[in-house]
């Protein structure tokens, strides 16, 4: 189930500077620092408003989400994001390259989080979830969506090829080479259109934001006990309700290279460590930097100045069980 919404987001003009870098990706004083280069407009300051108190105080006071809701406050006063009228749907685009992926951008239900359709994989951890959860009923609105994911819908791609044809609404390239995109769809064909379209999609997958999905839970949990209390009835249509979310087709998805830096060999020479890697891998030295291993099960290692490709034994990994057999997973970490 998706739902229109109407956003609160920057003028086209002022995209540029009021975007910026997911608040998880960065910690306190680097986010201090893009402040002091940039100016007051940056997103920062809202969904991690601790830049704008002292180091001295912890992230987690209550101070600092006080803050974030002064602040989104201010953001709005002064017109630098500003309400849409009607709800909406947004297309979301980002281009890295040759590369780009259309999502669109709706309110998700936090019914369907809590029954699975909108389906998790990772735990959360407790001081990160209280942290989100506390941001998002202080400021009484999600600053930043949950990167949901699903498996491609004909009638969904069909949908947003048409309205990506026109130019879109916003459009500005990030300080990363980033270029970003918005389309705004108000018209009520193409939002029944997408409803429709979406409810023959079975499920949703997180990609990224099991902090923030959770914390919407949380918060909406809270709402509703609070509105029961009141003696008002629940609907299941309330703000509090939904989340904020930007679904993606799978197809389009990039996985980037997840690349680890071991400090040291556990005590092991060069020619011993080697030799243990080879008991789960196949080992080949290659004659320079790969660009890219070229398929599954393969892994490129920078030792000692020389690169090699591990391509894992069969064996060594359980085919069946869709988490251990990642590339990511442990046949190296936890053997030597």
């Amino acid at each position: 189930r998706i739902e229109p919404f109407c956003a609160y987001r920057p003028p086209s003009h002022l995209a540029k500077e009021v975007a910026a870098p997911p608040y998880d990706v960065i910690d306190s004083n680097e986010a201090r620092s893009i402040c002091a280069q940039k100016n007051k407009k940056t997103f920062l300051r809202v969904n991690k408003p601790e830049v704008d108190l002292s180091p001295a105080i912890s992230q987690y006071d209550l101070r600092v989400y006080e803050k974030g809701r002064e602040n989104l406050l201010e953001f709005i006063e002064k017109g630098w994001l500003k309400r849409d009228p009607f709800p909406c749907f947004y297309i979301y685009a980002q281009k890295m390259r040759d590369h780009v992926q259309y999502g669109l951008c709706a309110s998700v239900s936090v019914e369907e989080y809590a029954s699975g359709r909108i389906k998790r994989h990772e735990k959360t951890q407790v001081k990160k979830e209280n942290d989100r959860t506390r941001l998002t009923y202080v400021q009484n609105a999600n600053v930043g969506p949950v990167f949901l994911t699903y498996r491609d819908s004909n009638a969904v791609t069909t949908i947003i090829s048409e309205i990506v044809e026109s130019p879109p609404e916003s459009n500005f390239e990030a300080d990363d080479g980033i270029i970003h995109m918005v389309w705004t769809v108000s018209d009520n064909g193409l939002i029944q259109r997408f409803k429709e379209a979406f409810s023959e999609v079975a499920c949703t997958y997180i990609a990224d934001g099991h902090h923030r999905s959770a914390s919407a839970y949380r918060v909406g949990e809270m709402k509703i006990k609070e509105a029961i209390a009141r003696g008002e009835s629940i609907s299941g249509n309330e703000p509090f309700t939904q989340f904020l979310a930007v679904l993606f087709p799978a197809s389009q998805l990039k996985i980037m290279e997840y690349n680890r830096v071991v400090k040291d060999l556990n005590g092991h020479s060069i020619e011993d460590f080697l030799d243990l890697v080879k008991v789960n891998f196949d080992l080949i030295k290659l004659p320079s930097r790969p660009q890219k291993m070229d398929s599954k099960r393969k892994i490129g290692m920078y030792l000692n100045q020389e690169w090699y490709q591990l391509e894992a034994k069969d064996g060594t990994f359980d085919e069946n069980d869709p988490v251990r057999h990642l590339d990511v997973q442990e046949n190296i970490h936890f053997k030597l």
